[in-house]
C-alpha cells in the first residue's frame, strides 16, 4: 500500500468462519504490518460502528443470511461510513451484474472468491495497492472524476448519489458493456487532466460526453 503512516486497520465481515480465517491469513501474508478484525455479523457492525475506530478497509461477502453484501454497502453510504473507509466486496460469483451494482454503490474494489490461496493473494495485492491508509483514500476512478464535477456543479448531492446515476446511464447506453470496461483506476496524472478538463465542459454538453468515454478513456489508460 501506498503513503503508509500507520498500520492498516482492516476489517472481514463476513458469516462464514472458515472464509474469515482464510482472508485473514492471506491479508497477514500480503500485508503482515496490519490490523485485521473480523466480524460475523454486518448490522452489528453498523449498529457499533460510531463507537469503533473506522477501519481503512472493509471486505465484506455478498452471500450473507440476515444482511447480503449489497445491502451493507447501501447502509454504509447513508451513515457515512464510505467517507472513512473503502468497501471491497468479495464473493464466488463472476456476474459483470454483480460488479457493477456493487462499484455503482460505492465500492472501491471487487474481489472474486478463487480455488487457490496464491491467487487470493494476488488479487489482494492488487487491490491493497491503490489504496493509501492513514490518511486520505486515493479516489482515482473515472467514475469518481466524472461524480467529483456533477457533484460540484449541483447536480447531485453525493459522489455515491451520482455514481449511482452514471452507472444507470451506461448500463441503458451500453448494455453489451461491463461497467468496470472503462471505470478502471488511472494514474495521479491522468486523473488530474480528466477532472480538470471535465471541469470546464458545459453541463449539457457533459452529459452527452459521458456516453462518448469509451475511447477517451482507452487512451488514459496508457498514462498508467
Amino acid at each position: 500500500m501506498n503513503g503508509r503512516t500507520r498500520p492498516a486497520l482492516f476489517l472481514i465481515i463476513d458469516d462464514d468462519s472458515d472464509d474469515r480465517e482464510i482472508f485473514v491469513s492471506a491479508i497477514r501474508d500480503v500485508a503482515p504490518d496490519t490490523v485485521c478484525n473480523q466480524c460475523a455479523d454486518p448490522e452489528q457492525f453498523l449498529l457499533h460502528s460510531s463507537k469503533e475506530p473506522a477501519p481503512d478497509v472493509i471486505f465484506v461477502d455478498i452471500n450473507m443470511p440476515k444482511m447480503d453484501g449489497f445491502q451493507f454497502i447501501a447502509e454504509a453510504s447513508k451513515n457515512g461510513i464510505l467517507n472513512h473507509s473503502k468497501v471491497v466486496m468479495y464473493s464466488t460469483s463472476r456476474s459483470s451484474a454483480d460488479l457493477n451494482k456493487a462499484k455503482a454503490l460505492g465500492a472501491h474494489s471487487f474481489i472474486t472468491k478463487t480455488n487457490t490461496y496464491p491467487e487470493l493473494c494476488e488479487q489482494l495485492k492488487k487491490c491493497l495497492s491503490s489504496i493509501t491508509v492513514g490518511g486520505e483514500h486515493k479516489v482515482q476512478h473515472i467514475s469518481d472524476a466524472i461524480a467529483q464535477v456533477l457533484v460540484a456543479r449541483g447536480e447531485y448531492k453525493t459522489i455515491n448519489e451520482a455514481k449511482s446515476a452514471l452507472y444507470d446511464t451506461f448500463c441503458k447506453s451500453f448494455p453489451k458493456w461491463s461497467y468496470d470496461e472503462w471505470d478502471e483506476g488511472l494514474s495521479d496524472q491522468a486523473f488530474a487532466i480528466l477532472t480538470r478538463t471535465l471541469s470546464k465542459i458545459p453541463l449539457t454538453e457533459l452529459k452527452i460526453l459521458i456516453l462518448d468515454l469509451i475511447p477517451v478513456v482507452r487512451k488514459l489508460r496508457s498514462w498508467r
